[in-house]
């Protein structure tokens, strides 16, 4: 299946972070998230009950993440990546999850790329 729904450049605050100094404070995460799903209904019927509402989503993401307490991004992303697969027509996800203050010591940011499902 090649049809998706593509949420770009998702910035969320939360607590995240294996190291004493990243504990108890919040700190920026970026999420590209692509979600396969069949869109063929949608495209036909223009009914958003023939597709994901991403806004819904989207917006349910935000909150799972603000309140999350992960030490490892890898966790966060898998905790998200479940998340969108439990979702109605979502078939398969794949989360990029980047930390630009992971290692702005040196200049650059510290990203992962999980894919769940198809």
């Amino acid at each position: 299946m090649n049809d998706k729904i593509c949420i770009k450049n998702l910035k969320i605050d939360c607590e995240i972070g294996a190291y004493d100094e990243e504990r108890g404070r919040k700190q920026p995460v970026w999420f590209d998230i692509e979600l396969n799903v069949n869109l063929s209904k949608a495209a036909e019927s223009d009914n958003l009950k023939d597709t994901v509402d991403y806004f819904e989503l989207t917006s349910e993401i935000v909150r799972i993440v603000e309140n999350s307490h992960f030490h490892l991004i890898e966790k966060l992303a898998n905790h998200v990546a479940d998340f969108c697969l439990q979702q109605k027509r979502v078939v398969g996800v794949q989360v990029t999850l980047k930390k630009p203050e992971a290692l702005k010591k040196f200049g650059t940011e510290i990203s992962i790329v999980l894919k769940r499902g198809i």
